[in-house]
This record gives structure tokens, C-alpha cells and sequence, in this order.
């Protein structure tokens, strides 16, 4: 989903099930405060809402499997991975590297305007006053649909599995669907289970 979503908060329903919480976005702030190398070359790219090129997220990418030590048992939630197409492509490898199948959701049916009232929102509660910069919003914003319309298109060529949940209701509601995509995952003949039942739609072409 694309900035204020609400993915950070989608995800933190899952953590009391051993899912491992890896978010991009975290990763990308903690980094630019204690790497000043990182700092330095993508420091002020970021901080206007541009995207840092593929080969450094890549990189990020195999640090924050590090970081949270994934094997091929491993259960995780990729908050904000795949921004691109070659991003998607690469994070495919790593994943199959490690026997682990991902499944893709989206969140959407977020508007502009109520994506903007969130960040000022978060900015209130959390200190986050990178949100507070309507320019840089509206940036980040528009590079969300751009990039994001080639992952998902790879997604659906490749009949992967993909949910979509509308990201415009309660946040209870959306951490509700959530879970039913997730308590259907193990094991795999459960999903098929779920996308047969229809309890949250998957998209047409689902591989499940």
C-alpha cells in the first residue's frame, strides 16, 4: 500500500503469531540516523519523498533479513516491499533463496485527502514531522501509483497469490481481514481453503 495506508498498523496484528515485522520504512530512518555513509548518499533524496535507487533498497533488502536472522522457517510480513519492479524481481530471488513463498496484499481505496489527514495524524502522535510536508507527501504519494502499477502487474502474470483489502474502513476491520488471509497460511492447503471461500477476495489469477 502506498504512504499512510495504515500497513505498520495492518501488520502489528500479527506479532503475537511469531510473525517477524520487517518494515522498510523503520529500516530506512534508523539507517540514515546511525549510517553516515547511507546518510550522506541517499540522506537528502529520501527526506524529499524520492525513491533511492534499486541497488541500494536491494542491499537494505538482504540487511534487514539479517537484522530480524529469517531462515526458511521463518514467517514474516514485508511492510513496504516491492517498491519497483526490479526491486520485486530481486526480493523474488532472495525469498526463493530461502524457500519462502510469499503472498501479496494490498491495501487500497485510500484517497489523497485521507491519506494526507493520517499522516498529520501519525505526525501528532509518533513525532514523525518528515509527515508534516504536504510537498513530500504528494511526491511520495504520486511514486506509490507510478512504480507500484508494474509490481502488481508482475504479480498477476505470474499468478501469484494476491489479496486486495480496502484500506478506507476501521483499522479494527482491516487488521480483522488481516488475520483471516493469515490464520488460513499453514498449512498451504489453507489458502486454498480461503481463496475457495472467498472470505477475503483474491484477485483473479490467484496461484493458491
Amino acid at each position: 500500500g502506498g504512504p499512510n495506508f495504515g500497513k505498520g498498523m495492518a501488520s502489528s496484528v500479527l506479532k503475537d503469531k511469531g510473525h517477524a515485522h520487517v518494515d522498510s520504512g523503520d529500516y530506512m530512518r534508523n539507517r540514515l540516523k546511525k549510517d553516515e555513509s547511507f546518510q550522506g548518499k541517499h540522506g537528502d533524496v529520501i527526506n524529499k519523498g524520492f525513491f533511492i535507487p534499486d541497488d541500494a533498497v536491494n542491499e537494505c533488502f538482504e540487511d534487514m533479513f539479517k537484522i530480524h536472522k529469517v531462515t526458511h522457517q521463518s514467517k514474516i510480513v514485508m511492510d513496504g516491499l516491492f517498491r519497483t519492479g526490479p526491486q520485486f524481481h530481486y526480493g523474488l530471488q532472495v525469498l526463493s533463496k530461502f524457500g519462502l513463498k510469499p503472498v501479496f496484499i494490498e491495501l487500497h481505496h485510500v484517497s489523497r485527502e485521507l491519506a494526507w489527514e493520517r499522516a498529520k495524524e501519525r505526525a501528532q502522535k509518533q513525532g514523525r514531522m518528515d509527515d508534516l510536508d504536504e510537498e513530500v507527501f504528494l511526491r511520495r504519494f504520486g511514486l506509490y501509483h507510478v512504480h507500484y502499477a508494474d509490481v502488481f502487474a508482475q504479480i498477476r502474470k505470474r499468478e501469484m497469490c494476491f489479496h486486495k483489502i480496502r484500506a478506507d474502513q476501521k483499522l479494527e476491520d482491516v487488521q480483522a481481514d488481516v488475520r483471516r488471509i493469515f490464520n488460513r497460511y499453514d498449512p498451504v492447503a489453507s489458502v486454498r481453503r480461503e481463496c475457495e471461500l472467498n472470505a477475503v477476495q483474491p484477485e483473479r489469477g490467484c496461484g493458491c
